[in-house]
């Protein structure tokens, strides 16, 4: 009996050691913990610790926000209590904070449950808080959220549920539910990489006396981040089933104007690592709001990185009116790209694509299988985003034509045209469109490209088509190609300036009078030699709806335009254009079948306009219809006879004609 009455003094006394060995570590845990405050979440503020009381098993924490302003808020306090190897807490927010949150989202918090659970031996740390309250509407709602924090990893994982939430009426969140992960990016600093979460509905109701309102049906937002060690790669993504739109004239569901499916995703790479777009977002409250401070937020965030894509996609667009669809579209995608890692030297892709759209108002015009495509190479996009941040805020803000030029705009105009490189190219492809009983077109194609040499910039436009009918008129075209080059001498700054001006054309005629404007796009007109290498028409002419005999005809156009009148005038303008005739050579060719004029046509408008015109400016050569027109030094020579001056048409003088051998 001693024996074992002294073994189980010695076990309990290995067990009390062993406790209080436990104990001492549990409380070195806390204090090597406490020791790390305070954490940071990056841009946003930091978490500091206070402790107040404490003993051998128990301490009073209070846990503070700090903002980058400098405001300092007491929002938890908490009751620790430690066992060996083990650690639960008690917690209760600050009752100011609490106040604070009722005034601000409009609600009353009626309970609030906090539990929390720390293991020495798996290191890891769990939070529940339950939040029950009344929203605005007084409807009681909770808001669940679990926090779990891996010191490992040191990773924090954050789980949200609310069941729903009105606020002020207008606005209604229905089942919302959200999964958070925030890694460590340095000492104590922590970073959002992730973050998804869903909804039901949302509801917004706009007080604009038509009670507009949105339906926002099953939302799903998605981000990730990826850190590097200077800059970081962000992509977001946000799915909605079905976007729709009703007011106080809306009778039942089909009357809404309805997206369905859509999906927007917007990736970012390279972004610099001091790029903060919260403090970003704050600047632009109502109460700091300023249209150019506004705009210079827009291009910081969509080009203050390398690269950038975004996509909109669309499976069902719906606008219903008077139980008609006046827009009905159907997988729609839209999709930019932009690489500026050179920003003086950056490209740029825009792509539209469309299965079908319909347009309905007094005809109904139909499209299918719709492409289009827009690249821009070798843009200077440092200098075009300065010109945008200087002068479209005022531009956005000018609703009158301004009485005089804004200081320093065609200087700036003049720069912006400067060593101008930018190629452009273009390309849109339709498989079928048709007017409802007027006509239709069968694989369009038209392709354009500018491109700016040393002292030349060359254009070239080319469109293609397997067939264009129109009913009325009971003709159509086949197998029809069309390919007009120009090029224009734009050794001289002004053309790139008016140029520029027909591209930025809001911001140039907001900030240049009336006369400015003009006479910038006159001057480029009359002192740009313009010069037409081959421009070339082949098709297949036919009857519609039954076709009888493919006809081709073919045109070709080359012309020569010495524009050198520097100083010209908007009244001297028509004086001008007859000079250019005079000075210039233009020369037509063409061929037409016999049967175009012999073999029986339907009786339209068309058909005899056409049949004229072959039979006053085309002569019958070797079993065809050809045209030999050139105009050279003021003269036209219409199939070897003469006509002069070249303003007067052949119809005035074909009565009188001057034969030359």
């Amino acid at each position: 009996m001693n024996k074992k009455f002294k073994f189980l003094l010695r076990l309990s006394a290995l067990a009390l050691v062993a406790g209080v060995a436990a104990q001492f570590y549990t409380n070195y845990q806390i204090d090597q913990t406490i020791s790390k405050f305070p954490y940071q979440l990056k841009d946003q503020f930091n978490i500091t610790i206070t402790e107040k009381n404490s003993d051998f098993f128990t301490r009073d924490l209070t846990f503070s926000i700090e903002e980058q302003n400098g405001d300092n808020t007491d929002f938890m306090h908490t009751k620790l209590t430690a066992l060996p190897l083990m650690i639960s807490a008690e917690s209760i927010f600050n009752s100011n904070l609490i106040k604070q949150l009722n005034e601000q989202l409009n609600i009353t918090i009626d309970k609030n449950t906090i539990t929390s659970q720390f293991s020495v031996f798996s290191d890891s740390l769990s939070s529940r808080v339950l939040t029950e309250f009344r929203d605005s509407t007084n409807q009681s709602q909770t808001l669940e959220s679990q926090l779990s924090y891996h010191t490992q990893s040191k990773s924090i994982e954050l789980q949200t549920e609310l069941s729903a939430f009105n606020y002020d009426k207008l606005l209604k969140i229905s089942e919302l539910k959200g999964e958070f992960l925030l890694t460590t990016v340095g000492d104590n600093l922590y970073d959002l990489i992730k973050a998804d979460f869903k909804t039901k509905k949302i509801d917004i109701n706009l007080l604009d006396g038509d009670d507009t309102h949105f339906g926002l049906v099953k939302g799903h937002y998605m981000l990730d981040k990826k850190i590097n060690d200077q800059q970081y790669d962000l992509n977001q993504q946000i799915n909605q089933q079905g976007i729709y739109v009703s007011n106080k004239n809306t009778k039942s569901d089909q009357d809404k104007p309805r997206a369905e499916d859509v999906k927007l995703t917007l990736k970012r790479q390279n972004i610099p690592s001091h790029v903060t777009f919260p403090e970003q977002l704050r600047k632009l409250q109502a109460e700091q709001f300023n249209l150019t401070e506004m705009i210079k937020q827009f291009i910081d965030f969509v080009f203050n990185n390398q690269q950038i894509e975004t996509e909109l996609s669309i499976n069902h667009v719906v606008y219903p009116k008077d139980e008609t669809n006046l827009i009905d579209a159907q997988n729609i995608q839209i999709v930019f790209s932009s690489n500026h890692q050179d920003r003086k030297n950056a490209a740029q892709t825009l792509n539209l694509k469309a299965k079908n759209i319909l347009f309905k108002q007094d005809d109904e015009y139909a499209f299918t299988d719709v492409s289009g495509e827009n690249k821009i190479s070798h843009l200077n996009l440092e200098n075009h985003l300065a010109f945008l941040t200087t002068y479209l805020p005022k531009s956005l803000q000018t609703k009158e034509v301004p009485q005089k030029d804004t200081p320093t705009f065609l200087a700036d105009l003049e720069k912006l045209a400067e060593n101008f490189q930018t190629r452009l190219e273009s390309a849109v492809k339709i498989q079928k469109v048709s007017i409802e009983d007027k006509g239709l077109a069968e694989n369009v194609q038209w392709n354009y490209v500018g491109q700016p040499t040393k002292d030349v910039f060359y254009s070239k436009n080319n469109l293609s088509l397997d067939k264009i009918a129109i009913n009325q008129q009971q003709m159509q075209f086949g197998q029809l190609k069309w390919d007009f080059p120009l090029e224009y001498s734009s050794s001289q700054g002004r053309f790139y300036q008016a140029y520029l001006c027909k591209l930025y054309h809001a911001i140039c005629s907001t900030n240049l009078m009336a006369d400015s404007y003009i006479n910038l796009a006159i001057k480029q007109y009359s002192s740009t030699p313009i010069t037409i290498p081959k421009a070339t028409l082949v098709a297949n002419v036919d009857t519609y709806p039954s076709a009888t005999q493919a006809l081709p005809i073919s045109l070709d156009l080359t012309a020569e335009i010495p524009n050198n009148n520097d100083n010209i005038s908007i009244d001297d303008i028509l004086e001008q254009a007859n000079n250019t005739l005079e000075q210039g050579t233009l020369q037509i060719n063409g061929t037409v079948p016999l049967d175009f004029v012999k073999a029986e046509k339907p009786n339209t408008e068309f058909w005899q306009s056409a049949v004229l015109a072959v039979k006053m400016f085309f002569a019958e050569k070797e079993d065809k219809y050809q045209l030999d027109a050139n105009i050279h030094q003021g003269k036209l020579i219409l199939n070897g006879e003469s006509f002069a001056p070249a303003s007067e048409t052949p119809l005035q003088n074909q009565s009188e004609p001057n034969h030359q051998d």
